[in-house]
């Protein structure tokens, strides 16, 4: 029997061992970031672990919030997370750490570009996971570039329930390889503004507006019984669109200030 790509990366790879990698990719394009933008190596790397604590409790957060359970779920390591939550929680932490860590803007701007790309290649390593687990599937298709997924994954047991494949299969039916679309979207975004260096800022603005963007057309290829709806609204989709325009915002002021600004009381 021909094994899946599902069945492929599972047979190789841990969901532990993946963030292991995500993690060990984020540092490496951290320090890359930081050396090629002129800024902190040593002050990146705080940011970085202290954002992506925080991003880990906002991943885990936002699913407990969509799926509520019990505190002992919440607390599981094999429960759910959410990317957008982890998005969510490591902003928040970059922003809180604006006048603790940096004496300038410029110095802010520059890492923050530089943290962006980091981020985004750690949640392309957790895409893989998805599809060892098979917890974020496509819709159904014929097309030829179509994936399915081993028995044992969650949408093996939709499919059955559907009627799209018998008990007797081993494989859910051929579906849009949604995790490869997302992992797509990252790269994209990550190489088209990797040569943005001025204004500061910028780059991680456009990074972000990028992923969001292709993020919300990779939406529309995403089975519903994979993720939470609203008034009949893809969430996915409604929180790409939010994420563009913060990032949009956050571009209207890179262009429109300085980024010279020092914190209140910083050395000159």
């Amino acid at each position: 029997m021909r094994a899946s790509f599902s069945q492929i990366i599972s047979s190789y790879f841990t969901q532990a061992e993946l963030a292991g990698f995500g993690i060990v990719a984020a540092l490496v394009i951290v320090v890359f970031g930081a050396w090629h933008r002129q800024t902190s190596i040593l002050t990146a790397l705080a940011a970085t672990g202290i954002a992506g604590i925080a991003a880990g409790a906002g991943a885990r957060l936002y699913w407990f919030a969509l799926h509520p359970t019990t505190i002992d779920d919440l607390l599981a390591l094999n429960a759910g997370f959410s990317s957008f939550g982890a998005i969510m929680g490591g902003g928040a932490a970059v922003a809180a750490l604006r006048y603790p860590l940096f004496d300038d803007a410029r110095q802010f701007r520059r890492t923050l570009d530089a943290m962006v790309p980091a981020g985004l290649a750690g949640l392309a390593f957790a895409r893989l996971g998805c599809i060892a687990n098979g917890c974020d599937y496509g819709t159904p298709t014929d097309a030829p570039w179509g994936i399915r997924y081993h028995a044992g994954t969650e949408i093996v047991q939709r499919h059955e329930l559907l009627g799209y494949i018998s008990s007797a299969d081993f494989f859910s039916a051929p579906v849009h390889p949604l995790p490869i679309y997302l992992i797509g979207a990252i790269i994209i975004a990550v190489f088209a503004t990797n040569w943005m260096l001025r204004p500061a800022g910028a780059a991680a603005g456009w990074a972000t507006i990028i992923y969001a963007s292709l993020r919300a057309i990779a939406e529309t290829f995403r089975s519903p019984a994979s993720i939470t709806e609203i008034f009949g609204l893809n969430l996915g989709i409604v929180a790409a669109l939010c994420l563009a325009s913060c990032a949009s915002l956050w571009l209207v002021f890179v262009y429109r200030t300085r980024d010279d600004t020092r914190r209140p009381g910083a050395s000159k």
